[in-house]
């Protein structure tokens, strides 16, 4: 297949494709060449952003993530094809191209300030990193439900590739994709817009970036650190971030790595110890880079 270069028309022909075949023609060019079924992206609802495109603060994840029996409560629709969606409700949601954009548009809004009831462990622990930027989200004292939309609709979070699996092992897909045309195509769409906070949520982007050295302007690794646990003792683990100043269509952009992002061993205060430390790595490339 032609992959489309354009963040936005690539969603746009992915809905179309979705909705009137079935199938998302760009899943192709990643799954080319994957062998074992179990390893392949799914070819049905293209999961391409979360929240408000024009926010100042991205966060970059590898791809949306489901269960491997598909059958989560979370994640099952990313095997549904259009027609097999027998909830009306839901069905509405995607029935045009306007309301499929105001779903990923409002995805906070809906599942914690209109739906009772709802949970995920990971807006939790997403939550509990970004209290380190409180005031940009306008975070309320006791309003966790709140708290937990504005988390969600007031940032943009981006996937390198915009269709589920159980699983995103770098090293594979690498072996049979190029993985440089989705990464120049999502900081393309970043570059279109004043952004204050890039992240890349995982530490497989210091790989992804590094084949990729032409959008690297500049590399600021710090030394690893440890964080202070409810006893005041120090964490046994180091943790990392990298800093790096992006060169894309001409427009720098400060952008940090956080490969802790998802450490199971980072619980309650040690996540928001880590949004903490990368909020200042900010602060620092503001006054000298």
């Amino acid at each position: 297949m032609d992959f489309v270069d354009d963040f936005e028309e690539a969603m746009k022909l992915a809905y179309f494709d979705w909705k009137n075949y079935g199938k998302c023609s760009e899943a192709d060019y990643y799954n080319d060449g994957i062998q074992l079924e179990n390893d392949k992206f799914d070819d049905c609802f293209p999961h391409f952003f979360t929240g408000d495109s024009n926010s100042e603060f991205v966060m970059v994840q590898l791809n949306p993530r489901r269960a491997r029996d598909g059958k989560t409560k979370d994640f099952n629709r990313y095997h549904i094809k259009f027609d097999e969606i027998i909830d009306e409700n839901q069905k509405n949601y995607f029935k045009s191209y306007d309301n499929y954009l105001q779903y990923f548009k409002e995805f906070g809004k809906r599942q914690y300030i209109e739906t009772v009831g709802y949970k995920s462990t990971f807006d939790k622990n997403q939550l509990l990193f970004l209290l380190a930027f409180a005031d940009f989200f306008g975070f309320k004292d006791g309003d966790s439900n709140t708290n937990l939309a504005f988390s969600i609709d007031k940032k943009l979070q981006l996937e390198l590739v915009p269709f589920g699996s159980p699983d995103f092992n770098t090293a594979k897909v690498l072996k049979t994709c190029d993985l440089s045309k989705p990464l120049e195509r999502i900081l393309g769409f970043i570059a279109k817009h004043e952004r204050k906070y890039v992240i890349f949520c995982s530490g497989e982007f210091e790989e992804i970036l590094k084949l990729n050295p032409r959008f690297v302007k500049q590399y600021l690794p710090i030394e690893p650190f440890k964080l202070v646990k409810k006893d005041n003792s120090l964490t046994k683990n180091n943790y990392k971030i990298i800093k790096l100043v992006l060169n894309v269509d001409g427009k720098k952009i400060k952008a940090v790595i956080a490969p802790g992002y998802a450490s199971k061993s980072l619980k309650g205060n040690l996540r928001t110890q880590y949004g903490e430390k990368i909020k200042a790595a900010f602060d620092e490339m503001n006054k000298s880079v």
